[in-house]
């Protein structure tokens, strides 16, 4: 069997994190092409290690994300209370191939950072109406 064992480098603090690796199928006409053989948690200090993997091509993604939550804000037209939550997901992928009995380390440099927000309604807005419609 064949292992990987390597560390991501993470510059930010993060609350939650995985580490997926997945292989490519010999026969490329499948749907989807590859498929995920194991995964484990993406802990603080960034190490990670995969045992029992068969030889093949393989890539390995990690992900880690951090999320907070922004000022109190009062909308007047729906009428309720809102806060944006800005989600910060930062992504790093490495391919290699594995030949029989190889142990590989890694090491996971310069991920691609991704920043969306939500908005998060703390009560339910009511359905604002305009002058002149008729309520069903």
């Amino acid at each position: 069997p064949c292992s990987i064992s390597g560390s991501v480098v993470i510059n930010k603090p993060f609350q939650s994190g995985i580490v997926r690796v997945s292989e490519e199928y010999i026969n490329s006409a499948r749907i989807p092409a590859t498929r995920e053989v194991t995964s484990c948690g993406l802990p603080q200090d960034g190490n990670f290690s995969f045992t029992n993997l068969s030889p093949g091509k393989y890539t390995i993604t990690a992900q880690s994300s951090y999320s907070s939550q922004g000022s109190l804000t009062y909308n007047y037209c729906a009428g309720g209370y809102y806060y944006y939550i800005t989600i910060i997901t930062t992504s790093w992928t490495k391919t290699l191939s594995l030949a029989p009995g190889e142990h590989t380390q890694i090491e996971l440099r310069d991920g691609k950072e991704v920043c969306s927000q939500q908005i998060q309604y703390v009560n339910a807005p009511y359905i604002y109406y305009p002058r002149g419609y008729t309520y069903p």
